[in-house]
């Protein structure tokens, strides 16, 4: 079987598993046409990057990908059908997370993409880890939706009790093309270290718990939003903690850097964890190619905010239930909103009084915005 991605002349093989989940997800029933633009086209591809199978991205981009898809032949919405983009077969790739998906973004290797804001806005204005490398103009926003934080995760009987004290340990950074790597580096350097200081290892959140519970590394860095299920299923297995991020360092990374916030991961999320941790987070974002047809990307934004989207998103039986609020999106912006996208939020009346502004692009010689996120460093 193969999909044909008409719009750009691409042709996926080898995905018939994917187009079953999707089918038997949307209700396949008898034709209807629904008045969606993309109505009377030949079923066009959507690849939307995610993360890790073990981290949140996935699991949640399957489920928007989901949500976004209505095949042929799908029941109509308001018979319990999907609710997407008619004759729209998304799928959800699975990636090493948000430096990866922005770059494949950019390249036009993928079509949307799950990222962290912080590493999106780097990437369109060429600053911290970026620096030095050409604007990533194609990166355009459908919607900001949670908020993720960062885990620095050690066993509970460790002597460890700040990430000062990590010189020298054996520490998982989280893996090249991660979102986690670059939050890793970024907390180090707020604590006055770098890679070359530590022991690091460079791998997924499932092996890097794995590596803990074995006693092979001293701490993991994961980042993403609570709870985390690798996280829940190591604290089953484990009695952990968090590394708090708090104090000056955490004060000068989000006083310096747009889209970094203060946060806690909530006591009692995971098990045996019964007190909240400070921590630093930043917004989960969906990001689309701008040169994907303004129609299309209007009716993927109707789908995504459609009340059975929503419902299904924040399902309490999920893993990871998320609860979308339009107003995250509508604030100051990591990169500019797709026009499709747009025009959707002004015909919802969304923009009405809250017009959002574009961050700008961060001054020179280290004013505030100026992240002091290193680049990549080889590892030798």
């Amino acid at each position: 079987m193969r999909w044909c991605f008409t719009d750009r002349g691409v042709r996926l093989a080898g995905v018939i598993a994917v187009a079953t989940v999707v089918a038997i997800g949307a209700g396949v029933a008898g034709a209807q046409q629904t008045g969606n633009a993309n109505a009377g086209n030949e079923p066009l591809g959507l690849r939307i990057g995610t993360g890790t199978t073990s981290g949140t991205y996935f699991p949640l981009g399957s489920l928007i990908a989901n949500a976004l898809s209505r095949p042929p032949g799908a029941r109509p919405c308001d018979r319990g059908g999907s609710c997407g983009v008619d004759n729209l077969l998304a799928v959800a790739q699975a990636t090493d997370g948000s430096v990866e998906n922005v770059d494949r973004l950019q390249k036009g290797d993928l079509d949307a993409a799950l990222a962290q804001a912080n590493v999106a806005y780097w990437a369109r204005t060429s600053s911290g880890p970026y620096g030095g490398k050409p604007p990533a103009d194609q990166l355009s926003l459908i919607a900001s939706l949670y908020t993720e934080t960062v885990h620095v995760v050690v066993r509970e009987d460790s002597p460890l009790k700040s990430v000062s004290e990590l010189k020298g340990k054996r520490v998982s950074l989280g893996p090249d093309g991660s979102g986690t790597l670059t939050d890793a580096r970024n907390v180090l350097a707020a604590y006055g270290l770098g890679e070359k200081s530590l022991k690091p290892v460079y791998e997924r959140p499932a092996r890097s718990g794995d590596m803990l519970a074995d006693g092979e590394i001293d701490a993991m860095f994961v980042t993403g939003g609570d709870p985390m299920p690798v996280l829940v299923d190591l604290a089953r297995a484990l009695d952990i903690r968090f590394l708090p991020l708090n104090g000056t360092p955490a004060e000068d990374m989000v006083e310096r850097q747009p889209f970094l916030t203060h946060a806690e991961i909530p006591a009692d999320i995971y098990p045996g964890v019964d007190e909240g941790t400070s921590t630093v987070g930043m917004g989960a974002l969906l990001l689309i190619r701008k040169d994907e047809p303004e129609d299309l990307v209007f009716e993927i934004t109707r789908a995504l905010w459609n009340p059975a989207t929503l419902a299904v998103l924040a399902d309490p039986r999920r893993p990871t239930p998320i609860t979308l609020d339009p107003t995250n999106t509508l604030t100051t912006l990591a990169v500019p909103l797709h026009p499709g996208a747009r025009r959707y939020y002004e015909e919802a009346h969304l923009l009405e009084g809250a017009q959002p502004e574009l961050a700008a692009p961060p001054a020179a010689g280290g004013a505030p915005g100026a992240a002091p996120v290193p680049a990549p460093a080889p590892r030798s």
